[in-house]
């Protein structure tokens, strides 16, 4: 049998190779100058450093770099019911008036005046009633006075007459401001 000074030696034998074959001794290599570095490899040298430097960072203090996944839905949430909420408020409040849109403040339209041409509505459907063609009814000005409680408005337009002439007419009319109904009228010429 083997004693442990017999395993030894076999052991040694068997792994130690550098005994049985020598290499032939290295000579050193003289040193490289480094090459300059490209833009590239400078730019790819320092991103390595900085991913380097944040992953260090990470280890010492790993809740540090930790987002807050859950802020970005909830201020959704939050901007979408104030948004609702605008749209609510908005709604109740054109409701409350009883008009809606942009003239919620404007007397009803057969008080007022075209902002197209000036003529008083109330005035113009009275003019027509009257005419005998009313279709050719064309309207040239309109001035308006105050007077209180009510308009005095002068009003020129042009129509055909009965005989297919088309004439330049006026009249002036008292026009109440609360209904914009015709309260009197003179036509002149």
């Amino acid at each position: 049998m083997n004693t442990d000074s017999e395993n030894s030696s076999n052991e040694q034998s068997v792994f130690d190779t550098s005994a049985a074959t020598s290499s032939p001794p290295v000579e050193p290599q003289p040193e490289v100058p480094p090459q300059p570095m490209t833009k590239e490899e400078r730019r790819a040298a320092e991103i390595a450093r900085m991913k380097e430097a944040m992953r260090k960072k990470r280890e010492e203090n790993p809740g540090m770099y930790k987002f807050n996944t859950t802020a970005g839905p909830i201020a959704l949430v939050i901007v979408v019911v104030l948004f609702i909420v605008a749209i609510v408020v908005a709604v109740s409040q054109d409701d409350s008036s009883g008009k809606t849109g942009r003239n919620a403040n404007v007397t009803p339209r057969a008080a007022k005046f075209s902002s197209w041409d000036g003529s008083h509505y109330g005035l113009v459907a009275y003019v027509k009633k009257q005419m005998k063609n009313p279709d050719s009814f064309d309207h040239i000005s309109t001035v308006k006075l105050n007077e209180g409680g009510s308009y005095v408005v002068t009003m020129k337009f042009r129509g055909t007459n009965s005989f297919g002439g088309v004439v330049p007419q006026s009249v002036t009319a008292k026009v109440d401001k609360k209904t914009g109904k015709v309260i009197s009228c003179v036509w002149g010429d």
